[in-house]
């Protein structure tokens, strides 16, 4: 019973926080004063730069106006101020405006 529950559980959070992931190294990125930043890729992002609403292309959008956001900015950061491969996770439906609309970032993990 604790099985199916648990697979049960997984199920919906991977479907509820769909994301597409791509590793690479940031380029820079840009903070602004609305709330969101906007984040580039030396090589390229991939299919984790693009989903059902983008239209901003090849960069990925944080908002930094969570907690959340806040932490993944700073984790950004440190990634590219040490020169680290980062893992970008990003919403296939959600984007927010940088221009053009650019894939919400969910989550991101330094790799080396």
């Amino acid at each position: 019973m604790n099985r199916l529950i648990l697979m049960i559980s997984i199920l919906f959070t991977s479907s509820v926080n769909a994301a597409t992931s791509k590793i690479d190294t940031i380029k820079s990125i840009r903070a602004s004063t609305n709330s969101i930043s906007v984040v580039w890729a030396k090589n390229s992002w991939g299919d984790a730069s693009s989903n059902e609403c983008s239209t901003a292309n090849g960069v990925l959008a944080i908002d930094t106006s969570t907690d959340a956001g806040k932490s993944i900015l700073s984790i950004a950061l440190a990634a590219m101020v040490s020169g680290k491969n980062v893992k970008f996770s990003t919403s296939t439906s959600q984007c927010l405006p940088v221009g053009g609309y650019a894939p919400y970032v969910v989550s991101v993990t330094i790799i080396n």
